[in-house]
């Protein structure tokens, strides 16, 4: 079988990795064409593994008519050449076009949903984006793979998305580390998110900067975390403590930046369910992330990580206090590790993925 897979990005974000990992998993089994917006760290490794790439410039997150309809029309003629049994989507703007295009060559289309793209947005934007979904929704031939509970429930109540049209397939990943606790006996916090409207860096920001602990190290990690302009916020908002927050940008290497940390936190505005954390609970870390979207269907508060309430100092701070306790770490850890090897492993998400293009 033949799949194109469509992202709008080829960065270290959540959706385009997750694409690399159902690529990587299963071109065994199926043939994959790419189309990405960017070129990327994730589309340069495809490219390098054989994969058949390519970029489409205007097919970008914000809306423009113009390069919107140049993309439609570049991916539709990529369709009818490459002739797929399957159009997979992944993100917005791609799951938009994707779905369209598919529409318009008689394909079977299949749209991974890593969250809502009117999430966060405002008023006359999100009834745009709504509607804009509700119509896709009834293009034929078309199933939706939902990252988390908590996106399906938003597919069926908002835009009134039957049940035998799509499933919740979770998020996995390659393990990272084993046990890698053990190699970092200080408290280092560290947050894999780049900076953008869904990640709450300067909540964050501001929990470490109350927090009474001199020797704490905080490590920033995403795309803009070494921007100027965010370093010099990050410098107003921690004055005392902005010594010892680490800017790191963008890395592919994240491997070795988990193990140079003893608690990963992500902080956020929404989540649909971040690899994020899915990544530091199969390296045995302890997590710290907001409760919102479907993080609580990773996360048992006091279990296997701790959540906080959305733009809640305190309770970042409340947070970083339990986990000043090495041996807490360690439990709490361990237990993450479970949760990961249980639900999360990258087997069990490519199993259920070849399964639906096999018999969809």
């Amino acid at each position: 079988m033949k799949i194109i897979i469509i992202s709008t990005n080829a960065d270290e974000a959540g959706a385009p990795r997750h694409v690399e990992t159902i690529v990587n998993g299963l071109e065994a089994k199926f043939q994959f064409v790419l189309v990405f917006g960017e070129d990327g760290p994730v589309s340069a490794r495809l490219k390098e593994r054989g994969h058949i790439v390519y970029i489409i410039s205007e097919m970008r997150t914000a809306i423009s008519p113009v390069k919107d309809l140049i993309a439609l029309f570049k991916i539709t003629r990529l369709i009818w050449g490459h002739k797929p049994d399957i159009v997979h989507c992944h993100s917005a703007k791609a799951g938009m076009l994707g779905r369209l295009a598919a529409f318009v060559n008689g394909n079977k289309w299949i749209y991974t949903v890593h969250g809502w793209g009117w999430r966060g947005a405002g008023k006359i934007t999100r009834l745009l984006v709504i509607g804009i979904e509700k119509f896709l929704s009834k293009l034929p031939r078309g199933y939706y793979i939902f990252v988390a509970n908590d996106v399906m429930t938003d597919a069926k109540s908002v835009l009134g998305i039957r049940g035998n049209r799509g499933c919740v397939v979770y998020n996995g990943v390659p393990p990272f580390l084993t046990d890698a606790h053990e190699a970092v006996e200080d408290l280092v916090i560290m947050m894999p998110a780049r900076v953008s409207s869904a990640k709450d860096h300067q909540c964050l920001i501001l929990a470490f900067e109350r927090f009474d602990d001199d020797s704490a190290k905080l490590i920033l990690c995403g795309s803009g975390t070494d921007s100027l302009e965010f370093i010099s916020l990050a410098k107003k908002l921690a004055p005392k403590t902005n010594k010892n927050i680490t800017f790191l940008g963008q890395k592919s290497n994240m491997n070795e930046i988990y193990a140079q940390s003893s608690v990963i936190a992500l902080i956020s505005h929404f989540e649909a369910l971040p690899l994020s954390i899915i990544e530091a609970m199969s390296c045995a870390k302890p997590v710290i992330a907001t409760d919102v979207g479907g993080v609580s269907e990773l996360i048992t508060n006091g279990v296997n990580g701790v959540l906080v309430r959305q733009g809640c100092v305190d309770d970042i701070v409340a947070a970083f206090n339990k986990f000043r306790n090495e041996d807490v770490r360690v439990e709490i850890g361990a237990k993450a590790k479970i949760t990961y090897n249980e639900r999360f492993t990258e087997d069990l998400m490519l199993e259920s993925i070849s399964k639906i293009y096999l018999t969809w």
